[in-house]
């Protein structure tokens, strides 16, 4: 999933949010224009996977944040283009 803040989320960072769990307010901190999940939660390495999402889904319930899903041109370990097919044949020439 990609994430990115709305004017709402970019406005409430710097008012200080001080209604937000810290939490949030370091995952609206991190986002710089369209940032990947691996990305936020690789730079929150003490948070659990399954806190980072909750986060992001309190963030996106209020308005805070948007998501899409991941294309093939933000695919980050490329796994999305590899075809074993592809692989095999080229192994076998």
């Amino acid at each position: 999933m990609i994430f990115r803040s709305t004017q709402a989320g970019r406005d409430a960072l710097s008012k200080g949010a001080s209604e937000l769990p810290f939490a949030c307010r370091r995952i609206l901190g991190l986002l710089e224009g369209d940032t990947h999940f691996a990305i936020i939660h690789a730079r929150m390495p003490a948070c659990q996977e399954s806190e980072v999402l909750r986060w992001l889904d309190q963030l996106r319930a209020a308005g805070l944040v948007e998501s899409h899903a991941a294309g093939m041109e933000r695919d980050l370990d490329f796994t999305g283009s590899l075809s074993l097919t592809a692989l095999a044949s080229a192994h076998n020439r």
